[in-house]
């Protein structure tokens, strides 16, 4: 089967020639019967879908997440959740165009729902904002806000007790410290300020490093890498939701 075009039902795919083999963890390769290959966007998912004959056989969505590599000069590694495939191409020209193809769709995939209603410059302003030093220690200094956060964690230990956690928005990271201080697991502490390089040090300098994992981005793009018990967050601005938290916080949910 030779690299061209495929009309299906949800549009025209560019299919490449391929052979493709699943791979499993007992290092078994099993070849597959599979002719073609395409990345596309289809109804604002980005899809890879392996033909047979110009048929459909199988179709996997990719996120900015999905682990691939090259292998060789003509064979290429991709793994999704269950699945990992070795996809060997016709030519190198082919093995380049596809690799370019899905960079493209994952940067479309991984513009998040913040960044589409929220300004370019609005953003940069806020998290400047809450990156500096002095507001943290403003925060940190209000001892009526911290004294209260503090013993609502700690006197709903039962909700924190050899769970995991999440602190979203964590700044210096205070409410992460007291959760493990609750008997928390391990918290992941999300922060899309600069402030989470001065979190990584206080977290260091405490010792802490076995039970709090910063991660430097804004919610709606990381990927945490387990699921979480109780989310932690300090959603107040000047008019109590002002910061737009609880917003924030709901796109990562089900519910």
């Amino acid at each position: 089967m030779l690299s061209g075009e495929v009309t299906l039902e949800n549009g025209t795919h560019t299919v490449y020639s391929v052979t493709v083999s699943e791979l499993n963890d007992n290092n078994g390769v099993t070849a597959l019967d599979i002719q073609g290959m395409s990345i596309t966007s289809i109804k604002d998912k980005v899809v890879l879908t392996f033909f047979n004959k110009g048929t459909e056989v199988e179709q996997f969505t990719i996120t900015h997440s999905t682990e691939h590599c090259s292998c060789g000069k003509l064979s290429w590694i991709i793994r999704f959740q269950d699945k990992t495939f070795m996809v060997r191409f016709a030519n190198e020209k082919s093995v380049q165009e596809c690799k370019d193809v899905l960079s493209e769709l994952q940067k479309i995939e991984k513009r998040s729902k913040f960044r589409e209603r929220t300004e370019e410059s609005s953003a940069t302003q806020y998290f400047q904002f809450y990156g500096y030093l002095s507001q943290q220690q403003n925060m940190l200094q209000d001892y009526v806000r911290t004294s209260t956060f503090q013993r609502a964690i700690l006197d709903n230990h039962g909700d924190f007790q050899g769970k995991v956690v999440l602190d979203v928005g964590a700044g210096s990271g205070i409410l992460s410290f007291f959760a493990v201080q609750a008997g928390a697991k391990h918290v992941y502490a999300v922060e899309g300020s600069n402030m989470a390089d001065h979190c990584r040090d206080l977290i260091k300098n405490n010792k802490y490093q076995d039970k709090i994992t910063v991660i430097h981005g804004m919610i709606e793009e990381v990927e945490l890498p387990e699921e979480v018990d109780t989310i932690v967050s300090e959603p107040m601005g000047t008019c109590c939701t002002t910061r737009g938290c609880w917003r924030r916080i709901s796109t990562q949910g089900n519910g």
